[in-house]
């Protein structure tokens, strides 16, 4: 807010504004002002009702040790890893550092470790000193061999001698075989191993990727990479020319595939992107359409599979200029480590999820190189997008899954139905008429051109960008995979529509079972909301008559509600009713359609109030009435 005011300001004083435009910058100024004092006037009731609510139920509250709280909220804690910390931080407080782990009572629990600042963002300053992590030796390493100080020989020896020979006073030989190892393991020590090795201006040309494409319109607009709001992207590419490699870990729909395109049109000689699915390699050769047209003919897409299974001889005989690894978080598995071993003079990672189940994210940077990361709710500002709406309906049984994936499913607006298993996808797709396509479907991006909406299996959930989505209903997954949450979420964050929503529909028992694949989401700034529905699914448009009360965790349902009509506000907010702003008499006529006798709308009034004390919905007054919206 301060920000906004000081900004205003200084174009007040610095611009040369007509009058009429100061007038308009003092109204926003004092707009702002007011909204702000608004609400820390509310913060302030809110917080006094809880006191209050605290101490009517027994709890004894000390009010002048609270600013002592408000000063120090949180906890740190070593691990039984010597290299980790957790860190406990209230879950009323929007903070989110190093891998989000888990909720414990009402405390949300990070992990801290030497890499997290790589991918998630530096450790704030007020929690880094009490995180009392060991100083790695400085180390690097160039070519086939490691350099250190001759200080720090014998903690080099003891730490990664396994993988060295002839180790001198101030450098070692890396045994052969072992080079990508040793990287991963100096990385896990908390130390970034690469030495600046500039891409040479032999290896450049000049660009000629200068206009992008919108996918929407079909209209071209010039490409700025180091000025604007797309800054960010020319730094990325700088530091690529810095260090020949580099891992850019940014959020989907930010521009990782326009930097590792600008990259390719800048660097001579052979050049490949490799891609985890046949429908991601399709994309690239039609952004290079699109474009950059010479790329098509002169960049080799491979699949991870196929470059894999490629003859090696014919493979490596000779050395690729540069190669661009998308979905990065792909090259440490056994399989396509290999790939590492190709001879490249520049490398580049493209990835939005560096999470891999086996704990091997230091081996992503070790092979695509230096990691080059931004906050998730820095970079939406600064394109100036919004966080869209994800639900988490809980089912009684996997019957109830597909019922209220048919209420749910809308046939105007752009949807993709994700699953997990083939057989899912094919019974979706048949109770909706809608193609299935999985990773036995060829021509891909045909259908997803031709058709509004599609069931889909796991082989979209990768970099598939669509501008025109709008929905994404999930109704099966791989079990608590943080990663391909993320992922399926993503494919709306690449579309410039409005109004997204991401519906998730869980089991209870999946729940309780695989909730830590929510995680993620949270992590990155998602808030999302637990929609119960008990039991089975009725139409959206009735009422169930057991609403749940209690813990979804635990499993229990509140009392059977004796007066259905009397639950009925409450069952609208539980089913998302009030996520768009409802006015008092488009309320009315839903209860009444819903069978309820709630009797006057001064008693309907008086509920609908008793919601916004309990801070469920906020309450406007417009010229034609009251509106009501969830908060």
């Amino acid at each position: 807010m301060n920000g906004r005011i000081e900004l205003a300001e200084h174009k007040i004083v610095e611009g040369n504004s007509s009058s009429k435009d100061i007038t308009q910058l003092q109204s926003e100024i004092q707009f702002r002002m007011d909204e702000f004092k608004t609400e820390t006037t509310r913060l302030a009731i809110e917080w006094q009702k809880t006191l209050l609510g605290l101490q009517k139920k027994g709890v004894k509250i000390i009010k002048e040790l609270i600013p002592q709280y408000a000063e120090h909220y949180w906890t740190v804690n070593p691990t039984s890893n010597p290299m980790e910390y957790e860190v406990k931080v209230p879950v009323c407080i929007p903070m989110s550092i190093g891998w989000f782990d888990r909720v414990e009572g009402g405390h949300n629990v990070f992990l801290l470790n030497q890499s997290t600042k790589w991918f998630t963002g530096p450790i704030p300053d007020f929690i880094a000193k009490e995180v009392n992590l060991p100083t790695p030796p400085p180390i690097t390493v160039q070519d086939n061999a490691i350099h250190f100080e001759s200080s720090t020989r014998e903690e080099v020896e003891r730490r990664f001698g396994d993988h060295l020979s002839l180790i001198e006073e101030n450098k070692a030989i890396i045994k052969q075989g072992h080079h990508y190892d040793i990287i991963a393991e100096i990385i896990d020590s908390g130390r970034l191993p690469f030495i600046p090795r500039p891409v040479l201006q032999q290896d450049l040309t000049e660009s000629d990727f200068t206009t992008i494409k919108d996918e929407l319109t079909g209209k071209s607009s010039q490409l700025d990479l180091f000025n604007g709001k797309y800054a960010f992207e020319g730094n990325a590419y700088k530091t690529f020319l810095k260090f020949g490699c580099a891992l850019i870990v940014w959020s989907m729909g930010t521009g990782k595939t326009v930097v590792g395109t600008y990259a390719l049109s800048t660097i001579k000689g052979r050049k490949a992107v490799v891609v985890p699915t046949t429908t991601l390699r399709d994309q690239w050769r039609q952004f290079f359409t699109d474009n950059c047209p010479r790329l098509v003919s002169e960049v080799e897409i491979y699949t991870y599979k196929g470059m894999s299974n490629k003859d090696w001889k014919e493979l490596s005989s000779e050395e690729f200029a540069l190669i661009v690894f998308d979905e990065a978080h792909f090259t440490p598995a056994p399989t396509f480590s290999k790939l590492s071993t190709l001879r490249t003079k520049y490398r580049m990672g493209l990835s939005a999820s560096p999470y891999r189940n086996d704990g091997k994210e230091s081996w992503i940077i070790a092979l695509n190189g230096i990691p080059i990361g931004e906050d998730w709710k820095n970079l939406m500002q600064i394109l100036g997008k919004e966080y869209h709406t994800v639900n988490v309906h809980i089912v009684k049984d996997v019957d109830a899954k597909f019922d209220l994936m048919k209420q749910l499913y809308n046939p105007e607006r752009r949807t993709i139905v994700f699953v997990n298993l083939i057989a899912v996808g094919e019974k979706a797709a048949k109770l909706l008429d809608l193609p299935f396509i999985s990773g036995a479907t060829k021509h891909r991006l045909d259908i997803i051109s031709k058709s509004r909406s599609f069931v889909a299996s796991r082989v979209l959930e990768l970099g598939i960008s669509i501008k025109d989505l709008q929905h994404i209903i999930e109704i099966d997954f791989l079990f608590a995979s943080r990663r391909e949450q993320l992922q399926r979420t993503g494919r709306l964050m690449h579309s410039k529509l409005k109004g997204r929503t991401h519906d998730i529909i869980f089991t209870q028992e999946e729940l309780e079972n695989y909730g830590q694949r929510l995680y993620s989401l949270y992590e990155k700034g998602f808030r999302y909301r637990l929609i119960p529905h008990l039991t089975g699914i009725a139409q959206l448009g009735s009422v169930p008559t057991r609403p749940m009360r209690q813990s979804i965790k635990r499993g229990k349902a509140g009392a059977v509600t004796t007066k259905r009509d009397r639950s009925i506000p409450n069952e609208l907010y539980d089913e998302g009713y009030f996520v768009a702003e409802r006015k008092f008499g488009e309320i009315q006529a839903e209860v009444k359609r819903r069978g309820g006798a709630i009797g006057s709308p001064a008693n309907l009034f008086m509920k609908l109030n008793r919601m916004v004390r309990q801070s469920k919905l906020f309450k406007t007054k417009y010229a034609d009435g009251y509106k009501f919206k969830q908060r």
